[in-house]
């Protein structure tokens, strides 16, 4: 369910009067909508997208159930990779949320966030626990810090549109990686999609089986890991061979193989979530009608 929310709490997060912003929503400026009782509400995402557009950011964010400023933040570059690196690895959840979440709030789609800020972190992280630079406990903390505020950016996305397209995906078998694929998820959900994760470490048969149940538009997968590559890529192009015909497939990951998995016309191999943002992209209208709200 979405979050409603009162004029005098957004008002009071980004620090202007409440009279104000009930003129904005007057005005089409912020899209509100009315309780049964007459009451204006203005939906969580709504707010998100208005500070989004770069005229008012949140000086108290707190007040929405949002992580609160912790002074200022790098959003994006290097220095937002080192910062987020560092807050994760000594646990600090709220630091770590609340980087991800100003370089999203600065206007970056969350292809560009995930892309430039969450996993490059998340790399660094895992070349250091390999080396021996940091312990079990610090990598597998910050996958379970990742993953949480992968979860916190999801509620602020405007639900799709009810007769949106389906998109469904997943890691396949012996893949047991889900931070990738929660990624890919929202990254879709934002383009409008309705899309579902199926989990990850699916066989190839269930997800044939997904595949011809649902009929959908777009399949994706998620690849981080290859057990047995004769097996997996032979299981994998059966997958692909037995698809419905109106079904495209993307693909991506760091233990893709092009030469062993684009053989057909109806595979595209996404090397990064900003590339598949934009083959998955759908029409402006589709897209528009996706965050459309009641004003």
């Amino acid at each position: 369910m979405k979050q409603l929310l009162s004029p005098k709490q957004v008002a009071a997060s980004i620090g202007v009067s409440e009279s104000s912003l009930k003129r904005w929503c007057d005005q089409g400026v912020i899209r509100s909508e009315r309780t049964p009782g007459g009451h204006r509400r203005i939906a969580m995402d709504e707010v998100v997208r208005f500070v989004r557009l770069g005229d008012h950011a949140f000086v108290r964010p707190d007040l929405l159930g949002l992580p609160a400023r912790r002074g200022p933040e790098a959003r994006g570059g290097d220095q937002a990779v080192a910062q987020l690196q560092a807050a994760v690895r000594d646990g600090d959840a709220a630091l770590s949320n609340r980087l991800i979440l100003d370089h999203y709030l600065g206007g970056a789609d969350l292809a560009t966030v995930f892309d430039e800020v969450l996993a490059p972190a998340m790399h660094a992280i895992g070349e250091e626990w390999e080396c021996g630079e940091t312990e079990v406990f610090q990598e597998r903390r910050a996958c379970e810090i990742f993953g949480s505020a992968i979860h916190d950016l999801k509620r602020l996305l405007p639900p799709p549109a009810l007769d949106a397209p389906i998109a469904l995906g997943g890691a396949p078998e012996g893949d047991h990686y889900h931070l990738a694929s929660q990624m890919v998820d929202l990254v879709l959900t934002e383009a409008g999609w309705r899309s579902q994760l199926l989990g990850g470490a699916l066989p190839f048969a269930t997800l044939s089986v997904a595949a011809q149940r649902h009929q959908p538009p777009l399949f994706w997968l998620s690849m981080s890991h290859v057990g047995d590559p004769e097996t997996f890529w032979s299981r994998y192009r059966g997958f692909v061979e037995g698809l419905p015909d109106s079904t495209r497939l993307l693909v991506g990951g760091r233990a893709f193989d092009a030469e062993s998995g684009a053989f057909s016309e109806r595979v595209t191999y996404c090397e990064d979530l900003r590339t598949l943002a934009r083959k998955a992209a759908l029409p402006a209208s589709n897209a528009a009608e996706s965050g459309a709200k009641a004003g």
